[in-house]
């Protein structure tokens, strides 16, 4: 199973859901080829990347590390540090559409499902997503699972991104419930990760990727309390 088949599984446990949102993908260039460098910008940045290939931390995090207790960091590279992509064009496609999902979604293009759903009462709710950090390995797994139940957010599916897991709650989570929700996930960075949570706050919707990347489709390894 891969994502697109988890929110058709989605669609059956929850009637009341009325459409399902989607976005494409917007590409970001690497720091190195979006701004013009100096020789002491590309030690900091190499350095980083030197932190990030030890520890598996996200770039940002090694970038952000080397600022500190250090006079001769780059304003620069601080500045780059905030870079958001809006979502500013949303692809709502809805319960009876959904069968052909194919046909509404340009096979060109890269797509992320937004945790943000339409309710049968007008009503808008979450489907509570984790984008993890951590490598998709077979030990990493069992911290996956652990970490999901800690959270106590039900019954869904982990899955296996490429690089790391993805998770898709089935227990919708009010509007309410949704900034307290990834305020814990902070909590647990560099195992999540913190840059995705970032983003998700400022869009007001989590976004989890269902195209594939590096040619590899997100795929489901297990269901957890289906």
């Amino acid at each position: 199973m891969n994502t697109l088949s988890v929110l058709g599984k989605i669609l059956e446990l929850n009637a009341g859901i009325e459409e399902l949102n989607f976005v494409e993908l917007k590409g970001s260039a690497i720091i190195q080829d979006s701004m013009e460098t100096n020789p002491e910008e590309k030690k900091q940045i190499e350095l980083a990347m030197d932190i990030r290939d030890r520890y598996h931390f996200s770039f940002w995090d090694c970038l952000c590390s080397t600022f500190i207790n250090n006079n001769n960091y780059s304003k620069g590279l601080l500045n780059c540090a905030y870079h958001h992509n809006y979502n500013d064009e949303v692809i709502s496609i809805s319960r009876e559409r959904y069968s052909q999902i194919d046909q509404h979604l340009d096979r060109e293009k890269k797509y992320a499902i937004l945790s943000r759903v339409l309710f049968m009462d007008q009503k808008v709710y979450h489907l509570p997503m984790i984008d993890f950090h951590c490598n998709s390995t077979e030990k990493n797994v069992r911290l996956a699972e652990d970490l999901i139940e800690i959270l106590e957010i039900g019954a869904g599916y982990l899955l296996d991104s490429g690089e790391s897991f993805h998770f898709i709650g089935t227990q919708l989570i009010n509007e309410m419930e949704f900034g307290p929700y990834l305020g814990k996930l902070i909590m647990y960075s560099p195992i999540i990760d913190k840059s995705w949570i970032a983003h998700q706050l400022i869009e007001g919707s989590c976004a989890l990727r269902v195209t594939q990347k590096k040619e590899v489709l997100p795929t489901v390894i297990k269901g957890i309390g289906i």
